[in-house]
């Protein structure tokens, strides 16, 4: 069993807050994640469940590649190969194209 990291300070600027393993401490967790808004507000409603569903339909098997062996576990979460944000950003415009997805499981996703 690996030894736990000491507790370190929260990484929030000013904030006096002890956290185990380093990070944010709970409040500010909480206020990045309301920050960065809703699945559906980021562009993941129902229409990306359904382009996910039939994406995991044709690609069933996990699609990472670690010293030249794919993991090849069921898939069970798609993936932007590039962050959906930074695709929308440079204009590309359809991001959640088959191209631009990849299929992994939970553990590599």
């Amino acid at each position: 069993m690996s030894p736990r990291r000491p507790p370190s300070p929260c990484i929030q600027p000013g904030c006096p807050e002890v956290v185990e393993g380093g990070g944010l401490c709970p409040e500010h967790r909480r206020a990045r994640e309301r920050a960065r808004g809703t699945p559906s507000e980021r562009g993941y409603g129902s229409k990306w469940q359904r382009i996910a569903a039939r994406y995991l339909r044709w690609h069933p098997q996990c699609s990472w590649v670690e010293d030249g062996m794919r993991c090849g576990r069921p898939a069970t979460d798609v993936d932007h190969v590039v962050r959906r944000k930074l695709l929308l950003e440079r204009g590309v415009p359809n991001p959640d194209a088959d191209e631009h997805l990849q299929a992994l499981c939970h553990a590599h996703h």
